[in-house]
């Protein structure tokens, strides 16, 4: 194999490995259907998109309902309850890209008797086999508890809550389910909530370092060489 294709490659395998979304559906928010936006009456600026179509592949309920529409608004100044908004892009410093869109979520209605004043946002799909965590942001309230009414942020898989580490771009430990199909939830107490998903992450294989090591020192004799 040619030096140069041989550090390509392990240079790529090693990118390859780092952010994945596995069979999940606008997993993180990029992938919106604005085919039938329109905007608001009120706010020109605001488009207004059935809530199925901008949260395609999820589902979300607000005091267990599903709320009909989602606003599609810029980054910063006032925003709709419900929001499709600017998103961080990269964050300096990390190199983790959180792309054009983030999910904003402010005070839901409460509805008499409901038993659930909160946000639920919930999809089915596989989890990527090797996934170690899902990088995900989330500024809002802090960490919380179980209940019906929790009061704070909790992540869930197949209803089971999962740990996580907060602190800007944030860390929830998916390596349990690696591989399996499950449900994947976010539970949002009630009050100005920011969140994006960037993907799942994985440790690359020995192999791919090795591959890594491999390209490095072919790299380095290709430039020795070139000096000589």
């Amino acid at each position: 194999m040619n030096i140069n294709c041989t550090a390509c490659l392990a240079f790529a395998a090693l990118g390859s490995s780092v952010l994945m979304a596995g069979d999940f559906v606008n997993l993180d928010f990029e992938h919106p259907d604005l085919s039938h936006a329109t905007p608001d009456p009120v706010i020109p600026s605001y488009l207004r998109a059935p809530a199925s179509e901008a949260l395609e592949g999820w589902s979300l309920t607000a005091d267990a309902i599903p709320p009909t529409t989602i606003y599609v608004t810029s980054l910063g100044g006032s925003k709709p309850p419900v929001a499709l908004t600017g998103g961080l892009g990269t964050i300096p410093g990390t190199g983790v890209d959180f792309g054009k869109y983030e999910l904003y979520l402010d005070k839901p209605s409460e509805v008499p008797g409901s038993l659930e004043p909160i946000y639920r946002l919930s999809q089915f799909g596989t989890i990527p086999a090797g996934a170690t965590e899902l990088v995900y942001y989330h500024h809002g309230a802090g960490p919380g508890g179980a209940g019906p009414t929790p009061g704070s942020f909790q992540i869930l898989i197949n209803g089971n809550s999962i740990p996580y580490f907060e602190a800007g771009v944030s860390y929830a430990n998916v390596s349990k389910y690696a591989g399996q199909q499950v449900s994947l939830e976010f539970v949002f107490a009630k009050g100005a909530n920011i969140f994006d998903i960037s993907g799942f992450t994985s440790a690359p294989e020995p192999s791919t370092y090795a591959l890594v090591g491999l390209g490095a020192v072919a790299l380095w004799w290709q430039g020795r060489r070139s000096r000589q």
